[in-house]
């Protein structure tokens, strides 16, 4: 397993991908391409990129965690704060979020992510 991977034309540090997870395009998205995304690498900041090996795929080959139930794969090098959601009247998605991931980005700064799945039941 290499410490650098290339997606797209890029060469990117494993130690700055966050996780990935599972991509399904919405039927009004502006991506217009050919190739067939099936799953979005997210990095240490937010950024992310579409990837056209499954997350399942791109886990095992990488070494993420995959977690069970949920679509989602985790950088074993990132340490995550795992907390458990619910919608707020000022923040109500319209997905049944249940779970925020939380990391520190290369300055130091907060980061998170919402997922649907069962993080918290599987971590515990």
């Amino acid at each position: 397993m290499s410490n650098v991977i290339k997606i797209g034309k890029r060469l990117v540090p494993l130690h700055e991908i966050v996780l990935v997870e599972a991509y399904q395009p919405k039927p009004n998205s502006d991506i217009q391409s050919q190739r067939a995304f099936q799953a979005r690498v997210v990095f240490l900041n937010r950024d992310s990129m579409l990837v056209e090996e499954t997350q399942s795929a791109f886990a095992e080959a990488h070494g993420f965690r995959g977690l069970p139930d949920d679509p989602v794969a985790l950088n074993g090098a990132i340490r995550f704060r795992i907390e458990t959601f619910e919608p707020a009247e000022d923040f109500a998605p319209a997905r049944p979020f249940t779970t925020r991931l939380r990391w520190l980005d290369a300055d130091g700064g907060d980061q998170s992510k919402l997922t649907s799945g069962h993080i918290a039941r599987a971590s515990a």
